[in-house]
């Protein structure tokens, strides 16, 4: 008997989704946390190498963070989508509208938990960000060879769309329009049709 309860107890740390009811919200949000996860580790990798921290710095990543959060957040979509047909019988039908629901779902469920973490980043780790950020904003206008005021000025609008409500609400806002264009293309490559029926060749009526 203890042989057989070690066995067990072996068998759900490999595979702990066992422990895990299926529900139709399962994947999603699994895979949801997954993306966000992700996403905050590369700005607190950002942060603690001093990217965030100086408007340089921060300006000499121009649109590479960027890039990689959109990578992370394709391939956890689509990690999902595949993980929720493999919940269903190779032979049952995965259909294009349950493929864009399932990716709609992931990409929406990890814009809005990566949007609460930017709240948190920058209320709590990093105040400082707006600063930098309206730093590097003014550095790029001055070399463009606009006065002083005039940079004080765009720096007003800026100041507006950097705070950190303003910026959740637009990152809410984008990650599920992003989610919806992202399920729109990743659905069509995951879906499958149902296997077709095998039946038994009909038998030849007996000779007379």
């Amino acid at each position: 008997m203890g042989r057989d309860l070690g066995t067990a107890s072996l068998l759900i740390l490999l595979n702990p989704n066992h422990l895990i009811p299926p529900t139709p919200m399962k994947v999603p949000f699994m895979y949801g946390a997954l993306i966000a996860i992700f996403n905050a580790i590369l700005i607190l990798v950002l942060f603690f190498l001093g990217y965030h921290n100086d408007a340089a710095k921060l300006a000499s990543l121009g649109v590479i963070p960027s890039i990689i959060s959109v990578i992370i957040s394709i391939v956890g979509i689509a990690l999902a989508v595949r993980a929720k047909r493999a919940e269903l019988p190779a032979s049952e039908k995965f259909s294009y509208g349950s493929a864009f629901v399932t990716a709609l779902l992931t990409g929406i469920i990890a814009g809005l938990l990566g949007a609460v973490f930017y709240l948190l980043y920058v209320q709590l780790i990093n105040p400082e960000l707006m600063a930098v950020q309206m730093q590097m904003q003014s550095d790029k206008l001055a070399a463009k060879g606009l006065s002083s005021q005039q940079i004080e000025q765009a720096n007003k609008i800026a100041g507006f769309f950097l705070k950190p409500v303003i910026q959740f609400l637009f990152a809410a806002v984008f990650s599920c329009i992003f989610a919806a264009i992202t399920a729109l293309i990743v659905a069509a490559f995951f879906r499958r049709d149902a296997a077709p029926l095998h039946t038994a060749p009909a038998t030849p009526p007996p000779l007379a």
